[in-house]
């Protein structure tokens, strides 16, 4: 069997586990197997499966489309990650959405810091603030010194916290 008829076999089989419900740990090899080799027609189920109504899927589809995918330029991608961090009521999937859109996204990006600023959830807070920074272009080390700084103090990041480490990197 040739490659692309195994990855047509594959999107099959997790394209009827998607519509019967099953959990996306049903067809995990799957699914693996459609985002490690970026099968770009997997795209669209995994671009759905980030609205669906089960959590599982959601997160499985985020994980698989944010590290496998080339997002840049795909606007319904992005919105549907910036979806999932305004409104999702998993705090894991918001913070999630936030590191996706630290890889995917460019700054000014209005969900992050509406996130840092207003999400219930001080995790999500802390995670919409990390990727901004990483949107613009801090060292991975000096970010998580700064989160630490702050988490420590119990201090809500702001975005004068995010000016002040920014203008003080460069």
């Amino acid at each position: 069997m040739n490659p692309t008829a195994n990855l047509e076999t594959a999107l099959n089989e997790v394209q009827t586990a998607y519509q019967l419900g099953l959990p996306p740990e049903s067809v995990a090899a799957q699914l693996r197997k459609l985002a490690q080799t970026t099968y770009k027609p997997a795209l669209p189920l995994f671009l759905d499966g980030l609205s669906s109504e089960h959590a599982a899927w959601r997160s499985q589809c985020l994980l698989l489309v944010g590290l496998h995918y080339d997002l840049q330029g795909n606007t319904l991608a992005l919105d549907k990650i910036r979806d999932i961090l305004r409104h999702d009521p998993d705090r894991q999937l918001r913070s999630k959405a936030a590191e996706m859109l630290a890889l995917h996204s460019e700054w000014p990006d209005h969900a992050l810091r509406s996130a840092m600023e207003n999400d219930p959830d001080n995790g999500v807070c802390y995670a919409a603030c990390q990727a901004i920074l990483e949107l613009l272009g801090i060292p991975r080390l000096r970010i998580r010194d700064e989160m630490a700084y702050l988490y420590t103090r119990g201090v809500m990041p702001t975005m004068d916290d995010v000016k002040r480490i920014a203008g003080s990197a460069h």
